[in-house]
Protein backbone atom coordinates (compact mmCIF):
# COMPACT_ATOMS: atom_id res chain seq x y z
CA UNK A 1 0.00 0.00 0.00
CA UNK A 2 1.66 3.14 -1.20
CA UNK A 3 1.02 6.75 0.94
CA UNK A 4 -1.60 8.12 -1.35
CA UNK A 5 -3.87 4.65 -0.95
CA UNK A 6 -3.44 5.07 2.86
CA UNK A 7 -4.59 8.76 2.66
CA UNK A 8 -7.71 8.02 0.47
CA UNK A 9 -8.64 4.88 3.15
CA UNK A 10 -8.13 7.14 5.78
CA UNK A 11 -9.95 10.11 4.58
CA UNK A 12 -12.62 7.55 4.20
CA UNK A 13 -13.05 5.82 7.39
CA UNK A 14 -12.45 9.11 9.34
CA UNK A 15 -15.90 9.67 11.25
CA UNK A 16 -17.29 13.61 11.63
CA UNK A 17 -16.22 14.97 15.15
CA UNK A 18 -18.92 16.02 17.38
CA UNK A 19 -19.66 20.18 17.62
CA UNK A 20 -18.29 19.61 21.54
CA UNK A 21 -15.31 17.79 20.29
CA UNK A 22 -14.61 20.87 17.63
CA UNK A 23 -15.21 23.45 19.88
CA UNK A 24 -12.75 21.66 22.30
CA UNK A 25 -10.16 21.68 19.81
CA UNK A 26 -10.43 25.04 18.65
CA UNK A 27 -10.32 26.32 22.24
CA UNK A 28 -6.71 24.39 22.96
CA UNK A 29 -5.59 25.61 19.78
CA UNK A 30 -5.59 29.17 21.00
CA UNK A 31 -4.78 28.48 24.66
CA UNK A 32 -1.41 26.85 22.75
CA UNK A 33 -0.96 29.73 20.69
CA UNK A 34 -1.85 31.98 23.58
CA UNK A 35 1.24 30.66 25.69
CA UNK A 36 3.05 30.41 22.68
CA UNK A 37 2.92 34.30 21.24
CA UNK A 38 5.92 37.00 21.48
CA UNK A 39 5.35 40.05 22.28
CA UNK A 40 8.10 41.42 19.34
CA UNK A 41 6.49 40.67 15.78
CA UNK A 42 2.67 40.92 15.25
CA UNK A 43 3.37 39.05 11.90
CA UNK A 44 5.28 35.93 14.15
CA UNK A 45 1.76 35.14 16.07
CA UNK A 46 -0.36 35.02 12.67
CA UNK A 47 1.32 32.05 11.12
CA UNK A 48 1.36 29.90 14.73
CA UNK A 49 -2.45 30.62 15.54
CA UNK A 50 -3.18 29.60 12.22
CA UNK A 51 -0.43 26.04 12.31
CA UNK A 52 -2.47 25.60 15.99
CA UNK A 53 -5.85 25.22 14.52
CA UNK A 54 -4.86 23.83 11.50
CA UNK A 55 -3.15 21.14 13.82
CA UNK A 56 -6.10 20.84 15.83
CA UNK A 57 -7.99 20.26 12.46
CA UNK A 58 -6.31 17.68 11.27
CA UNK A 59 -6.44 16.01 14.50
CA UNK A 60 -10.45 15.86 14.44
CA UNK A 61 -10.61 15.04 11.19
CA UNK A 62 -8.52 13.25 8.42
CA UNK A 63 -6.46 11.71 10.56
CA UNK A 64 -8.20 10.45 13.49
CA UNK A 65 -11.15 9.95 15.79
CA UNK A 66 -12.72 11.60 18.68
CA UNK A 67 -11.12 8.57 20.91
CA UNK A 68 -7.70 8.97 19.23
CA UNK A 69 -7.72 12.90 19.91
CA UNK A 70 -8.80 12.61 23.38
CA UNK A 71 -5.87 9.79 24.01
CA UNK A 72 -3.80 12.78 22.29
CA UNK A 73 -4.09 15.30 25.26
CA UNK A 74 -4.23 14.84 29.11
CA UNK A 75 -4.87 12.93 30.80
CA UNK A 76 -4.26 10.74 27.88
CA UNK A 77 -7.78 9.03 28.65
CA UNK A 78 -10.70 8.87 25.97
CA UNK A 79 -14.46 9.77 27.87
CA UNK A 80 -17.88 8.15 26.68
CA UNK A 81 -20.03 8.91 24.22
CA UNK A 82 -21.78 11.79 24.36
CA UNK A 83 -19.62 13.54 27.36
CA UNK A 84 -16.64 16.08 27.16
CA UNK A 85 -13.58 16.77 29.10
CA UNK A 86 -13.45 20.70 30.21
CA UNK A 87 -10.25 21.61 28.07
CA UNK A 88 -8.73 23.94 30.59
CA UNK A 89 -7.47 22.17 33.40
CA UNK A 90 -7.31 22.90 37.22
CA UNK A 91 -3.62 22.33 38.03
CA UNK A 92 -2.73 20.46 41.29
CA UNK A 93 0.92 20.86 43.01
CA UNK A 94 2.04 19.06 45.96
CA UNK A 95 5.19 17.87 47.80
CA UNK A 96 5.22 14.31 48.69
CA UNK A 97 7.12 12.37 51.71
CA UNK A 98 9.77 11.81 49.39
CA UNK A 99 10.05 15.45 48.51
CA UNK A 100 9.65 15.80 44.98
CA UNK A 101 6.98 17.77 43.56
CA UNK A 102 3.94 16.06 41.92
CA UNK A 103 2.32 18.23 39.49
CA UNK A 104 -1.11 17.50 38.44
CA UNK A 105 -3.71 18.68 35.82
CA UNK A 106 -7.26 17.71 37.14
CA UNK A 107 -10.32 18.05 34.50
CA UNK A 108 -13.87 17.39 35.15
CA UNK A 109 -16.53 15.57 32.36
CA UNK A 110 -19.80 17.06 31.75
CA UNK A 111 -22.65 16.04 28.91
CA UNK A 112 -24.33 18.50 26.58
CA UNK A 113 -22.81 21.57 27.85
CA UNK A 114 -23.68 25.26 26.38
CA UNK A 115 -20.71 27.41 25.22
CA UNK A 116 -21.98 29.51 28.11
CA UNK A 117 -21.55 26.78 30.73
CA UNK A 118 -18.39 25.41 28.99
CA UNK A 119 -17.19 29.21 29.42
CA UNK A 120 -18.06 29.23 33.02
CA UNK A 121 -16.29 25.81 33.92
CA UNK A 122 -13.51 26.78 32.43
CA UNK A 123 -12.41 29.45 34.11
CA UNK A 124 -12.32 27.23 37.65
CA UNK A 125 -8.59 27.19 36.37
CA UNK A 126 -7.85 30.09 37.35
CA UNK A 127 -9.57 30.25 40.67
CA UNK A 128 -6.70 31.52 43.27
CA UNK A 129 -8.35 28.62 45.73
CA UNK A 130 -6.20 26.20 43.71
CA UNK A 131 -2.80 27.60 44.55
CA UNK A 132 -1.43 25.40 47.27
CA UNK A 133 -4.31 22.78 47.32
CA UNK A 134 -2.33 20.08 47.50
CA UNK A 135 0.10 20.55 50.22
CA UNK A 136 -3.05 22.04 51.73
CA UNK A 137 -5.34 18.62 51.78
CA UNK A 138 -1.86 16.98 53.03
CA UNK A 139 -1.76 18.71 56.04
CA UNK A 140 -5.22 19.27 56.45
CA UNK A 141 -5.54 15.47 56.88
CA UNK A 142 -2.06 15.41 58.71
CA UNK A 143 -0.36 13.01 55.50
CA UNK A 144 2.43 15.21 54.95
CA UNK A 145 5.07 12.24 56.42
CA UNK A 146 2.49 9.40 54.59
CA UNK A 147 3.48 6.98 52.19
CA UNK A 148 3.28 8.29 48.64
CA UNK A 149 0.60 6.20 46.97
CA UNK A 150 -1.71 7.08 50.43
CA UNK A 151 -0.64 10.70 49.66
CA UNK A 152 -2.23 10.70 46.15
CA UNK A 153 -4.70 8.88 46.58
CA UNK A 154 -5.94 11.44 49.90
CA UNK A 155 -5.08 14.55 46.83
CA UNK A 156 -7.09 12.50 44.46
CA UNK A 157 -10.28 11.86 46.30
CA UNK A 158 -10.39 15.50 47.52
CA UNK A 159 -9.64 17.10 44.35
CA UNK A 160 -12.68 15.38 42.77
CA UNK A 161 -14.98 16.42 45.55
CA UNK A 162 -14.16 19.69 45.63
CA UNK A 163 -13.63 20.39 41.97
CA UNK A 164 -16.96 18.72 41.27
CA UNK A 165 -18.53 21.06 44.27
CA UNK A 166 -16.94 24.28 42.85
CA UNK A 167 -17.99 24.00 39.32
CA UNK A 168 -21.57 22.68 40.58
CA UNK A 169 -21.16 26.29 42.49
CA UNK A 170 -19.62 27.99 39.75
CA UNK A 171 -22.48 26.98 37.18
CA UNK A 172 -25.66 28.09 40.08
CA UNK A 173 -24.10 31.15 40.70
CA UNK A 174 -23.82 32.20 36.75
CA UNK A 175 -27.47 30.84 35.66
CA UNK A 176 -26.29 28.42 33.97
CA UNK A 177 -27.71 25.24 35.72
CA UNK A 178 -28.63 22.39 35.73
CA UNK A 179 -25.48 20.68 33.87
CA UNK A 180 -24.87 16.96 34.13
CA UNK A 181 -21.28 16.10 35.64
CA UNK A 182 -20.06 13.03 34.00
CA UNK A 183 -16.81 12.58 36.25
CA UNK A 184 -13.32 13.42 36.95
CA UNK A 185 -9.77 12.48 35.32
CA UNK A 186 -6.01 13.74 36.81
CA UNK A 187 -2.90 13.02 35.21
CA UNK A 188 0.16 14.30 37.43
CA UNK A 189 3.86 14.33 35.93
CA UNK A 190 6.83 13.35 35.64
CA UNK A 191 6.07 9.97 36.90
CA UNK A 192 2.83 10.15 39.09
CA UNK A 193 2.45 10.40 42.53
CA UNK A 194 6.06 9.46 43.38
CA UNK A 195 7.29 12.98 41.46
CA UNK A 196 9.68 10.95 39.58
Amino acid sequence: MDDDTLDDLLARSATAPSPAAVDTAIQLARETATGQRRPSRRLRRRPLLIGAIAAGAVLLSAGGTLTAYQLGIPPFQSVDSGSERIATPVLIEYTNSLGKQVRCQAFTEWEDLTAEQRTTLNALAQDPYWVGYGDRVLAEKGLKDAPVLDQEQAVFNQAAADLSGRADAALRAAGEYPATHHGFAISCAPGGADGQ
